[in-house]
């Protein structure tokens, strides 16, 4: 029987017919359906692949719709590729990481606008071009833009503005180890405007600092941010470089997450959140200043810091090293607050090497589970000001070979229950319970 591909004489049909035949050689699970309903055009393009495929497709035209769901991992579309502008409706689902082409309208590929990526070019103008056009009046409101960095090195020189949107913004590259922006300034890398209504999309992308910065100079500084997903982001620093901070929320952090985020090397703030509700860090690794010859801690930094009142925050499974405070919950940034968070949960976290491990001075109620704090100069765990409900279970307390001050639990205030967890080669006194209401310690 003759094939298909040999019998259509229209070469786009014979594109699709091709694909259509890689693809049930390669997966026995649902394969990618092409919708057309002319003869003559093929207004859909619809991506279903329960088995996490990678489809690649070469050239055709799409005046509607393209599809991306059902855990398709990447849909990656050629220069040839021609889809009319705010045609694209991706359904995001569990897996589904990217929609990349160079000319379809909504995305802007740096290199497009310049951009080398070669470690040595200045890369900051074909950047901000980049931005400027995502940021054309018919982008801010109606269009998901994304802004693209393809695998590469890009040395930039100055800020990067993106102002005020009611629409989605993406900011991607390829992955940590292949997008890398150099941070050649002192100065804040990202500033990002309020986002209302929309969410705000970082991943893949690593950010270095290869010059020393101020205290007020952050990687990303956003001025509020609702519906916020970071992942697969890192901020780091070369050597004994430092700068101030790296992830900056100023107003209200509402529905926030971030995955698999790693800060290195700042002197101020890892991460600062403000008011809101539902906020959640999973995974990653939060590292102060430190000498990479000495091994010692430079200055008082701060690895999380929540500033407001925050409902129902969790940081989960995260890594903290070299802090002056590892976890600051300290409302509206006063010694003392009223104002206070709703049932922090602090889970599963491996402090270490600083000078406070978790530090509580608002009215906030504080579950800390599974978490190992060692080797901090002052306290484990710290509260003097408020009157806090501090619940710790499952947890270890080390001291080892910490400062003579150094103590494991201290508390002046609040509400204390403390289960299954155990206070261990402290210099100073292990437990410290002053003044407060109830107290019920139960440890190993």
């Amino acid at each position: 029987k003759r094939s298909p591909l040999a019998s259509s004489s229209n070469p786009t049909t014979r594109t699709i017919l091709h694909l259509l035949l890689l693809l049930s050689l390669s997966s026995l699970s649902p394969l990618l359906l092409f919708h057309h309903v002319h003869a003559q055009s093929l207004p859909h393009l619809r991506a279903d692949a329960a088995g996490g495929l990678n489809v690649s497709c070469a050239s055709a035209s799409f005046s509607s719709d393209v599809i991306v769901g059902n855990r398709v991992s990447m849909l990656q579309l050629s220069d040839q590729f021609n889809i009319a502008q705010n045609n694209i409706n991706m359904l995001l689902q569990s897996n589904t990481n990217n929609i990349r082409a160079n000319n379809i309208d909504n995305i802007f590929n740096v290199k497009n606008y310049g951009a080398k990526g070669d470690d040595v070019t200045d890369d900051t103008p074909a950047i901000l071009a980049a931005i400027a056009a995502l940021q054309q009046p018919s982008n801010i409101s109606t269009t998901r833009v994304h802004l693209y960095f393809p695998g590469g090195t890009y040395r930039i020189q100055s800020p990067l503005v993106l102002g005020s949107r009611s629409s989605v913004l993406k900011i991607s590259g390829d992955s940590m180890g292949a997008t890398l922006l150099v941070w050649d300034f002192d100065g804040t890398l990202f500033s990002i405007g309020r986002n209302m209504t929309a969410s705000l999309i970082v991943e893949n992308i690593m950010i270095q600092a290869r010059t020393s910065k101020s205290l007020s100079a952050w990687a990303f500084l956003l001025e509020c941010c609702y519906n916020c997903y970071m992942t697969n982001v890192k901020v780091s620093n070369l050597g004994n470089y430092y700068y101030g901070g790296g992830i900056g929320i100023k107003t209200e952090a509402n529905t926030v997450t971030l995955s698999e985020v790693y800060v290195f090397g700042f002197l101020g703030k890892g991460l600062e959140i403000p008011q809101g509700f539902l906020f959640q860090m999973r995974g990653g690794r939060v590292v102060g200043a430190y000498n990479t010859t000495s091994q010692l801690r430079i200055g008082s930094s701060i690895g999380i810091h929540i500033t407001g009142s925050m409902f129902t925050p969790t940081i989960d499974m995260t890594d903290f090293y070299y802090c002056g405070f590892s976890v600051l919950i300290n409302a509206l940034g006063a010694p003392f607050s009223s104002v206070s968070n709703a049932r922090i949960l602090l889970r599963g976290l491996t402090i270490s090497n600083g000078n406070f491990g978790i530090g509580v001075s608002d009215m906030s109620q504080v579950r800390i589970e599974g978490v190992t704090i060692q080797y901090c100069d002052s306290a484990a765990f710290y509260s003097d000001s408020g009157t806090p409900e501090i619940q710790v279970t499952g947890s270890r307390f080390y001291g080892g070979p910490c400062s003579l001050l150094c103590h494991g639990f201290y508390q002046r205030n609040g509400n204390t229950i403390i289960t299954g967890s155990y206070f261990r080669s402290f210099q100073n006194t292990a437990l410290v319970i002053i003044s407060v209401l109830k107290a019920t310690v139960t440890t190993n």
